[in-house]
């Protein structure tokens, strides 16, 4: 739960750890870098207070996706990606669109490709927190039928 928009120097201590103010500066290891710590200062001589208004401990939202090669001789080329989400509220939902030309099947976080001729796509994975924030990435998908793209 984020701090109100006057806190006490004994809540923002208590929400973040830490024996000073001067500890706490943003991108110091203690104060995540997110969207709701942009008034905090990343410089520890130029901390306030009342930067701390609104600050939360969640880090940002992020989501990582490896891009998809895979090259065959003959037949079905295939492969698949695997989302991983990470910060934000925890709870994650992904969605996965693209994939235009592969057969693209999903599975949660996991997205698998396949297709009998060479096909170069791309495909992008949202994934959504419980506390609503989303955050998207998009992938290379290349399958090759019998010789590289």
């Amino acid at each position: 739960m984020p701090l109100g928009p006057t806190p006490s120097l004994r809540e923002a201590l208590n929400m973040f750890g830490g024996t000073s103010l001067r500890g706490l500066n943003r991108n110091g290891g203690r104060v995540p870098n997110n969207s709701a710590n942009q008034n905090i200062s990343t410089d520890p001589n130029s901390l306030r207070l009342r930067q701390f208004g609104g600050a939360d401990v969640a880090s940002a939202l992020t989501v990582s996706a490896p891009s998809v090669f895979n090259q065959v001789n003959s037949g079905t080329a295939a492969g698949s990606s695997t989302a991983s989400g990470s910060g934000g509220a925890g709870g994650y939902t992904y969605t996965w669109s693209g994939g235009t030309g592969a057969n693209m099947r999903v599975n949660g976080a996991t997205a698998s490709f396949s297709s009998t001729r060479s096909v170069a796509t791309t495909a992008t994975v949202t994934v959504r927190d419980a506390a609503g924030a989303t955050a998207s990435r998009t992938i290379s998908v290349e399958l090759a039928v019998g010789r590289p793209l």
